[in-house]
């Protein structure tokens, strides 16, 4: 939710609003295009596919700042996002590893929220992938 995904020429769709004339999304799920009619939906995900506490993600590190790194969620589970979701992994949640911007990291998600998903990578197994 609140993802760009458009900002050429569409109609906002289901499950998706237009601010500034770009077309976001209000749905965690799949970006759908009828071209034809240049309208852009999202299909949401079924609610047994929901992201919940405790599902392991693929992230990329978007941003370092100094208590925190601003991850995009790539891959929650086995599903691949369409869109993917923005995360955040605070200092007390993270590993001792050293992390620089483009790093995939595998993370345990640690709460749910409809701006972002608190990830942890404190655990064994979870940190940058090779």
């Amino acid at each position: 939710p609140g993802q760009l995904i458009s900002d050429k020429d569409y109609f906002a769709g289901d499950y998706t609003y237009e601010y500034d004339g770009k077309i976001y999304s209000s749905a965690l799920g799949f970006k759908h295009i009828d071209e034809v009619k240049k309208i852009i939906s999202v299909i949401p995900q079924k609610i047994n596919n929901a992201p919940k506490t405790g599902d392991f993600c693929l992230a990329r590190v978007q941003y370092i700042q100094r208590n925190l790194l601003e991850m995009q969620i790539l891959q929650i589970q086995k599903v691949v996002l369409q869109i993917p979701q923005n995360g955040i992994i605070r200092i007390q949640d993270r590993n001792n590893q050293k992390y620089s911007l483009g790093d995939y990291v595998l993370c345990r998600i640690l709460t749910v929220s409809e701006t972002a998903y608190l990830l942890s990578t404190k655990a064994e197994g979870l940190g940058i992938v090779d």
